[in-house]
């Protein structure tokens, strides 16, 4: 079987061309779309993260703010920042930039962003919109949603049995509700889950998110899955995802690389959700 791989480049491009003339809109308005990343992390893919969006921003026309705290900040200090970027009018959209430094709590960091600035969608009223079924209100998590747009480019998902591998805050958790809004059966798996193989090899679409590099082999896979890889980690032959493609090309039915996968098309559904945020400010 021939493994098709789901570059996310030319839905990348069809964003930007609708991020471009969404732009123009708004400038012919006066108003000049500005986003604030806040990190404080060691982690070394952030830096990763925040360049793609940088140069994105650029190319848009957007503003982008970058704070950029000590690794050794705190709660206080982050939350400060964090409330001062929300309570500032000229500052649309706002992303905490994950995974923050061990000693720092995300949930009260997140809770400190306006919903209505909160463009990767993580904080509990944009998550509780989408659990309740109120996706059109949300700003929605974008790391989530570009999985679904990915895994959708292959088959709807509508009645499919989808396991998510891993529980996270940024990935798992509020995936599930995306996945459950478009009518699939979900299964989530995790440290704690028995025969996690069998569970894998029974679905017909497969997301990852652990962070372990190159971690899934073909034994954990059945033949004509899809393969959605979200994990992003750093290795001395440089970003590699969870599973590990060689071993996987020729089994499954199709795979998201890693770079150029999921992590491309998120920057830019931030961006869009940025305008999303615009909208729901009544700006």
């Amino acid at each position: 079987m021939q493994t098709i791989i789901l570059k996310s480049d030319k839905l990348v491009a069809e964003i930007k061309a609708e991020l471009k003339q969404a732009v123009t809109r708004l400038a012919a308005k006066g108003l000049v779309p500005r986003m604030c990343a806040i990190a404080a992390s060691a982690d070394p893919a952030i830096a990763s993260y925040i360049k793609s969006k940088q140069e994105l921003a650029e190319s848009l026309g957007v503003v982008f703010d970058l704070i950029n705290l000590d690794t050794q900040v705190s709660q206080e200090e982050l939350e400060s920042k964090i409330s001062q970027a929300s309570a500032d009018s000229s500052i649309h959209g706002i992303i905490l930039e994950m995974p923050l430094a061990s000693h720092l709590n995300a949930n009260r960091a997140l809770e400190k962003i306006n919903p209505k600035k909160d463009i990767d969608g993580l904080t509990f009223t944009n998550l509780g919109l989408v659990l309740s079924g109120h996706e059109d209100e949300a700003i929605l998590a974008a790391t989530p949603r570009a999985c679904i747009i990915l895994a959708e480019s292959q088959s709807e998902l509508d009645g499919k049995n989808v396991v998510v591998v891993g529980r996270g805050r940024t990935v798992g958790r509020p995936l599930v509700p995306q996945l459950l809004n478009r009518h699939a059966t979900v299964r989530v798996c995790h440290t704690h889950t028995k025969d996690i193989k069998e569970v894998m090899k029974k679905a017909d679409v497969v997301i990852i998110a652990i962070g372990h590099a190159k971690y899934f082999d073909d034994s954990y896979f059945s033949e004509g899955q899809i393969v959605i890889d979200v994990g992003i980690n750093s290795t001395a032959e440089g970003l590699v995802g969870d599973v590990d493609a060689e071993k996987v090309a020729g089994k499954v039915a199709a795979l998201t690389p890693v770079p150029g996968g999921v992590g491309a098309l998120t920057s830019a559904l931030i961006f869009k959700n940025l305008i999303k945020a615009i909208k729901l400010q009544n700006l």
